[in-house]
């Protein structure tokens, strides 16, 4: 079966954010896989906010799959968004992202090690 895998944040990045990112919503989520599968996930908190969408490995094949990254904002007003640092292939792509401040610098303690990302593939 080939899809899209979005691997996201390392450990760290998610410790990151863990306790200062706020819970915006709780939302039901369908996702539609090349084999024709259909996922629901329900009761899903979403932290942060959407702030960007871009598109899946099967977005041209008209099923609608598109990746959220997500920006966090910080109880001291401060925030830090996901951003796309590699992407690996392992029957679809693999996304890994990392953290990066409003500047665009990027917060080296949440980037993936090349060990890390060739663990997940």
């Amino acid at each position: 079966m080939r899809c899209t895998q979005f691997i996201g944040l390392n450990e760290r990045g998610k410790k990151y954010v863990e306790g200062k990112k706020i819970l915006l919503y709780t939302d039901d989520i369908v996702r539609h896989h090349a084999d024709g599968r259909i996922e629901h996930i329900e009761n899903l908190d979403v932290y942060g906010e959407d702030i960007k969408r871009i598109p899946g490995k099967y977005e041209a094949e008209g099923l609608g799959e598109t990746i959220a990254l997500c920006g966090y904002e910080f109880r001291d007003g401060s925030k830090v968004y996901e951003k796309v640092q590699e992407i690996q292939w392992s029957s679809g792509p693999m996304i890994f992202t990392c953290l990066v401040k409003e500047n665009e610098m990027v917060i080296e303690e949440t980037l993936w090690t090349d060990k890390e990302i060739d663990d997940e593939v």
